[in-house]
């Protein structure tokens, strides 16, 4: 098995038990709770950045991520910006002040599958972020935390204020990243692996959307559901188009 394989391989598995829990069947059953879908999810994301980016990238991602996401948190949490008035329950301790360890864990990893699938840019990454928020948020605040007194307008019961701190949050945060991190384009082999790479993270991307779209649905949110698949099928013509251009910048001139 090669490298690239070995990569994405338990992340496609994970995908396949996140499907699986979505079994009817199955509903209610302790294997398939959020916190561990959270757990494993953060699990396959470290795998995945070390054996693809290498030590010295995965660890400036994971380290910077974690302390920024971290600070924009507990700003949030004390003030009530950039995401709304909200507190996490008990199911996420440890607490590291007033926000859960594992938190940033979560940040990190979502935003590290967004990366891979978004390209060279960061608002695409940004706006893939959202788009899960918008997913995943309005279940996860029935259980791993909670809003207070909405500031503004509210979606699904969720401040949209929270969905433009997510998105000028992962902006700040990817913008970061690219630049501790920027990488010569120039080389057609390296487009050539980058195209792949998209490939592979937008495939999970859109797979994983679609699993939070059956969580929505579980969750009798027909209208979140709906909202969300049509934004997943946005994403999935966006990301054809940067495939797409990313192939054609490998080809070369003549």
């Amino acid at each position: 098995m090669n490298r690239t394989r070995a990569t994405w391989v338990p992340a496609y598995v994970y995908l396949a038990f996140l499907f699986l829990g979505e079994v009817p069947a199955l509903a209610g059953n302790p294997l398939f709770s959020i916190e561990l879908e959270s757990v494993l999810l953060v699990v396959v994301y470290l795998f995945s950045s070390y054996l693809s980016w290498g030590a010295s990238k995965a660890t400036k991602y994971l380290v910077g991520t974690w302390v920024a996401s971290y600070a924009i948190e507990s700003i949030g949490l004390s003030t009530g910006y950039p995401f709304g008035n909200y507190s996490y329950t008990s199911a996420l301790r440890p607490f590291l002040g007033p926000v859960p360890l594992f938190i940033p864990f979560l940040w990190c990893a979502l935003g590290y599958f967004c990366l891979r699938a978004g390209g060279p840019s960061v608002v695409v990454p940004a706006l893939l972020l959202v788009f899960l928020d918008l997913s995943f948020d309005p279940i996860f605040s029935r259980s791993l935390w909670h809003w207070g007194p909405t500031i503004g307008f509210a979606y699904a019961g969720v401040p949209v204020l929270n969905f433009v701190g997510w998105f000028i949050s992962a902006i700040v945060i990817f913008a970061l990243f690219r630049m501790v991190n920027a990488e010569s384009r120039k080389s057609p082999r390296r487009s050539v692996l980058y195209s792949k790479g998209i490939i592979q993270g937008a495939g999970f991307y859109l797979l994983f959307g679609a699993s939070t779209v059956l969580s929505d649905l579980s969750a009798n949110l027909p209208v979140v559901a709906a909202v969300s698949a049509l934004l997943y099928a946005i994403s999935a013509t966006v990301l054809l188009w940067s495939v797409r251009r990313e192939g054609a910048a490998s080809l070369p001139k003549a």
